[in-house]
């Protein structure tokens, strides 16, 4: 991991400095990912909590928005590295927004008598959330104009109508939230894999930092599994079903760990390592744009760890799966 950005030897634009390809995770992102793995966990109670297909699906689009913005801090942490004050300034409000996320998802589709809308709160936090990283990309990008443009349409194009449909769906509440929700999800996403296909201007900078940070999230998300698996049952009366249920539960994660680091991750370290050997790929910005890419061409063949290909959005939610055989079998 990468203490400082100054060592890093990237450009410097406005006051931030640029990555490069010897970049690595930094420790504040492992601390900023923290916030995201308690908001998984709350997902995880979300989903433990219904029986039925449609609170699965209420559950799965809260972590389809939070994956979302994982992702895109991801993309922007590979830009600039995340240790610089600036960042670190706006990662920090960020990680504030992000955690009243997880507090608010018990409530966002039901919301409890008391207190402020749970469902509103969350929708205007996420798009809190957003509007940090927009604000931290355009910082970041500098004078890449094409990458100002880039992030200005996903901004405009992507990202606010979406905002908008989440706000406007948490005021109206009832089933309909639910599907408005759904649709705000999947325009966002559409939108901005569409504007973005073949890599668009985005830059990938360091495709190790790229491969590393995706690595390190799994193993956190597996990490709070574990810890939720004993959570969940030490104050229960020890029995053979709570011992099968959590045996089989380890064993998942296990499956979860080595389906990734055995299969994806090897994978991923194969490209990276050829791409850092092609001598076309000589100029920083052909580099870093050929990169972007292969990131982006993850959704289809799944070239490189991310949780932005189906796979990989297995891996988180593998912990649900294990949080749910855990309740179910400490019920019994």
């Amino acid at each position: 991991m990468q203490e400082s950005a100054e060592s890093s030897g990237g450009r410097v634009v406005g006051r931030l400095h640029t990555s490069d390809q010897t970049a690595r995770v930094t420790t504040f992102e492992l601390f900023f990912d923290l916030v995201y793995v308690f908001a998984f966990t709350q997902v995880t109670g979300l989903m433990a909590e219904t029986h039925s297909a449609f609170g699965i699906l209420q559950a799965l689009i809260v972590l389809g928005l939070l994956w979302w913005t994982w992702v895109s801090y991801c993309w922007l942490a590979n830009q600039a590295p995340a240790d610089q004050p600036v960042m670190r300034v706006g990662m920090s409000l960020a990680m504030i927004a992000v955690f009243v996320i997880g507090l608010t998802v018990p409530e966002a589709y039901d919301d409890l008598e008391g207190g402020l809308g749970g469902p509103l709160v969350l929708a205007v936090a996420y798009t809190v959330v957003r509007l940090i990283h927009g604000v931290l990309y355009l910082v970041a990008a500098g004078d890449d104009r094409a990458l100002r443009r880039q992030v200005l349409i996903t901004e405009a194009v992507a990202m606010a109508p979406a905002a908008t449909a989440l706000l406007v769906g948490a005021l109206i509440g009832g089933p309909a939230q639910t599907w408005i929700w759904l649709g705000a999800f999947l325009y966002d996403f559409v939108v901005t894999y569409v504007s973005s296909r073949g890599g668009g201007a985005w830059r990938i900078y360091s495709p190790a930092h790229w491969s590393e940070r995706h690595g390190l999230v799994v193993i956190l998300a597996l990490g709070e599994s574990i810890v939720a698996i004993g959570v969940g049952v030490a104050q229960e009366a020890i029995d053979w079903a709570i011992i099968v249920g959590a045996a089989l539960a380890v064993t998942l994660a296990i499956l979860s760990w080595s389906a990734y680091f055995t299969r994806i991750a090897i994978d991923s370290t194969s490209t990276i390592a050829m791409a850092l050997r092609m001598p076309t790929l000589t100029a920083p910005r052909s580099a870093t744009r050929w990169f972007a890419s292969q990131a982006w061409d993850a959704h289809d063949h799944h070239r490189i760890p991310s949780t932005a290909s189906p796979p990989s959005t297995l891996w988180i939610l593998f912990p649900s799966a294990i949080r749910c055989v855990t309740w179910v079998n400490a019920k019994t």
